[in-house]
């Protein structure tokens, strides 16, 4: 292994006294003094010294003998000279050190190779990562005033334009943005959304360097700049996690499309996948009522015994994902039982059979919930009436003590506590109106009824003929909301059954089937 010696000067600095061979005198005078010899010198002349070490021509291959293990001991006059902050030095002292090559700077008497070399080491390290976090705290703390101002400073996203840290809509892509939302919603899988963009020849996001993969669709579905929420700080930084600056931005969609889409990315997360061994007859709609994960069809294959007698015949699960998927939540240790396939979809399957002998029942429920919700809606109307009768006759006092103010009658001062008590009591009472109206909209189910008929009067036809597995899975589906496994009763999973007519009308009309 050998000594080598490494010396750099900018061009700007040619003028001054820090040449080359002042570098290399200084050098050859410690070597002189240590009775050692310099085996090579490696000289970066003209190299600013901003460059990183492994950039610069020599510092490059200077480091390639270091990583071969041939140099013992690298020599420089200061620390500027193969880096111009500490962080960077350390770092690069670190790394030789891997190799067996210490460092020595003359300016500072540091030999590395020796203890007290590597212990100031060591201080400049606490030292260097100290000044690191200073400066990434200032850099934070700029940038987030200049968000808190309405400035964007990251590219902008797909379907905008970017001008003086503000972004606007970019027209010619404002339908590709809808069509990507809504077609998604429709059921248009990210790989086939990506191929179709790509086929069409639309410019990919900025940063997507060979056109749109599927990962693209999904963080652009994700992002709530497009109905005019701009998010920035979004992603956690390095030992902070500073909370995110809301940014108003010109929407290109609505927050109810994109809050649709949002529910149906968490669907698919939660739904089981399709098997192409087996036919799974509930595929999709059984749900674990203890973590809320897809129960998944499993195959236990025929297997051959240990005796070598005979085989285990073949034998089909149900079981809660969040027990294998690899994006579960680990921290849901979900203890639902598993459930044969046998036990499950025969139960299931005569529960629809009941439903289709007896629609009667169906439509007896779904009129009585019209009735009772035309009870409730009445009384809430003569509430909200009430309400409203309280809302003018504050409006009135307040109008009242305005005009006393504005003839003299009574001071500014002696007015405003009495209007912040009208003004805080109008708020109130608008408020309990408003929730009252979230409460009370009116559910109209005659078309649900109509449409109920349909399903059932369609399906009793596919009954009469004979079914295959395909149209027996399009039967459950298109009566079937979901299917929940809850924990064990005696034993047993209890299993409830929900038909579609129960989705968003009434949850009573369940059927345990197990």
């Amino acid at each position: 292994m050998k000594n080598v010696a490494y010396l750099r000067v900018s061009t700007s600095q040619q003028g001054e006294q820090k040449t080359i061979e002042i570098q290399r005198d200084r050098i050859n005078g410690y070597a002189v003094s240590k009775q050692i010899i310099i085996d090579e010198y490696f000289e970066d002349e003209g190299v600013s010294g901003v460059k990183e070490f492994f950039d610069r021509p020599q510092g490059r291959e200077l480091w390639k003998q270091i990583e071969a293990g041939q140099v013992e001991r690298l020599i420089v006059t200061k620390i500027d000279r193969v880096a111009r902050s500490i962080t960077a030095f350390v770092n690069l002292a670190n790394h030789a050190k891997e190799y067996g090559c210490g460092l020595v700077v003359l300016d500072e008497n540091y030999d590395f190779n020796t203890a007290q070399g590597k212990m100031m080491l060591n201080f400049l390290a606490i030292f260097a990562e100290f000044e690191h976090d200073r400066i990434q705290t200032r850099l934070i703390e700029g940038k987030r005033k200049m968000a808190r101002d309405g400035k964007v400073l990251s590219p902008a996203p797909f379907g905008y334009l970017k001008k003086d840290y503000q972004l606007y809509v970019d027209e010619e892509l404002r339908e590709y943005v809808k069509y990507i939302f809504e077609a998604y919603l429709f059921g248009i899988s990210l790989r086939d959304l990506a191929d179709d963009l790509n086929n069409k020849c639309i410019p990919a996001p900025p940063r997507a360097k060979n056109g749109w993969k599927y990962h693209h669709i999904f963080n652009l579905i994700k992002n709530p700049a497009y109905y005019g929420e701009y998010k920035a700080f979004r992603t956690t930084i390095k030992k902070t996690k500073p909370e995110p600056i809301y940014i108003e931005i010109p929407a290109i969609i609505s927050r109810d499309l994109f809050d649709q889409v949002q529910q149906k990315v968490k669907d698919k997360i939660f739904a089981g996948r399709k098997s192409s061994k087996r036919f799974y007859l509930l595929r999709g709609l059984v749900r674990c009522g203890l973590c809320g994960y897809a129960y998944t069809g499993r195959l236990h294959a025929k297997q051959k015994k240990p005796n070598g007698k005979g085989y285990y015949k073949e034998r089909v699960y149900y079981e809660c994902s969040s027990k294998n998927k690899p994006y579960a939540d680990k921290s849901i240790k979900c203890v639902n039982k598993t459930i044969k396939a046998e036990d499950l979809e025969p139960p299931v399957w005569n529960a629809v059979l009941d439903l289709l002998s007896n629609p009667s029942k169906v439509m007896e429920d779904i009129l009585k919930l019209q009735r009772k919700n035309s009870t409730k809606q009445n009384k809430n109307l003569m509430e909200i009436k009430k309400l409203e009768n309280k809302i003018k006759d504050n409006q009135k006092k307040r109008r009242n003590i305005v005009d006393l103010v504005s003839d003299g009658t009574i001071q500014k001062n002696e007015a405003r506590q009495n209007l912040d008590e009208i003004t805080s009591k109008i708020e109130k009472l608008e408020s309990r109106v408003a929730n009252i109206n979230n409460l009370n909209i009116e559910v109209d189910l005659k078309p649900k009824l109509k449409t109920v008929e349909d399903v059932i009067r369609h399906v009793q036809e596919m009954l009469n003929g004979k079914l295959n597995d395909q149209m027996k899975e399009n039967i459950v589906n298109a009566l079937i909301s979901k299917v929940i496994i809850n924990p064990p009763v005696d034993g047993k999973p209890e299993v409830e059954v929900e038909f579609i007519f129960d989705n968003s009308i009434f949850n009573s009309n369940v059927s345990k089937v197990v």
